[in-house]
């Protein structure tokens, strides 16, 4: 690919007990009154550059959330987020936009997510213009080497419209406007969610390699633990706007400690007949933010809740390698050497 590699010296982005609160409506006509309810409370976590940080949970677990909140699309009502270096929890609307070149959105749907009056050209041009880069030799030496790294050929597809794209073909797309201002942090909200299942793992690989031939961090968004397990480095996995576990792609999937990560896990569907997963239901729902249980929030669907710790205090996110917040956690179970 033709961008610099960095090295990778400096985190490209730190978070440090970042909250998101929203004000909300409670009452009748004229007796609405204002509460606070937290959307995402107390989040760290860390991406090193060139690796792929998933993030995973149900609907409604913040996920979407703690990523706009990461690219100024959220006010952060507390904590810090560096993003390679630079403190951007506090910026306004006018700064961002001098941050933007080095955070670059993948949004959900292909099909809305690019102007359907530009052609593919000016598409991943867009940003390159708004920052200010008018050059003309400049601007179409930058867009076919970003539509290139994404695995489209720059003279068949420059010129192409929305309308003549297929949903993968257009992903890809959004993933050449991405890339195209060579940023250090991309954000992929569940990007493969709306395609086929046999072009997600071309798309999903594709992001693998811009984050290894770039040196560009990733954070990926997503509900399927089956699309995390395949191209990430490390999972925080979230419930109810809190990180119940983190760590390694490899020790949460072999060895998952919080009862919520092993039911997701479980419910991944397997063609392996000899598999000996077994099946966690949970039961119920998950709660709304503004109804947050007292204690440890997953308690009231927890199949290991026993006692009255679990209900009245919560756990903290503990660990050193794998993190995991529960106070009746999973055995690791140890295979003995053959």
């Amino acid at each position: 690919m033709g961008a610099r590699v960095r090295k990778p010296t400096t985190a490209a982005i730190d978070v440090r007990d970042v909250t998101v609160v929203y004000s909300a409506a409670r009452g009748l006509s004229t007796l609405l009154k204002k509460h606070q309810v937290q959307i995402i409370q107390d989040i760290n976590l860390t991406i090193q550059p060139g690796t792929v940080f998933g993030v995973a949970g149900e609907s409604g677990s913040g996920k979407t959330t703690l990523a706009k909140a990461l690219t100024g699309l959220a006010p952060v009502s507390n904590g810090s987020i560096t993003i390679h270096g630079r403190e951007v929890a506090d910026l306004d609307q006018a700064e961002w936009r001098v941050v933007r070149s080095d955070v670059q959105l993948i949004f959900q749907d292909p099909y809305d997510s690019l102007n359907p009056r530009f052609t593919v050209f000016d598409s991943v041009a867009e940003p390159l213009r708004s920052q200010g880069i008018k050059d003309k030799p400049e601007v179409e030496r930058l867009v076919r080497t970003a539509l290139a790294d994404a695995e489209l050929d720059p003279d068949t597809f420059s010129y192409r419209m929305p309308s003549q794209l297929s949903g993968g073909e257009r992903q890809r797309v959004a993933i050449a406007r991405a890339l195209v201002l060579d940023p250090n942090l991309i954000i992929a909200d569940e990007p493969v969610s709306m395609l086929d299942v046999s072009t997600r793992g071309e798309i999903l690989s594709l992001i693998r390699k811009a984050a290894r031939n770039r040196g560009v961090a990733v954070l990926l968004v997503s509900h399927d633990l089956s699309v995390l397990e395949r191209v990430c480095d490390e999972i925080a996995v979230m419930y109810l706007g809190r990180i119940v576990e983190q760590g390694t792609v490899a020790d949460v999937f072999c060895q998952p400690r919080h009862p919520y990560t092993q039911a997701l896990i479980s419910a991944i569907p397997s063609v392996d007949q000899t598999s000996q997963r077994s099946r966690t239901t949970l039961q119920g729902e998950p709660p709304q933010p503004a109804q947050r249980p007292a204690g440890c929030s997953f308690h009231p669907r927890c199949p290991r809740c026993d006692d009255l710790k679990c209900r009245t205090v919560a756990p903290l996110l503990e660990g050193t390698e794998q993190m995991y917040a529960c106070w009746h956690p999973i055995e690791i179970v140890r295979k003995d050497p053959a």
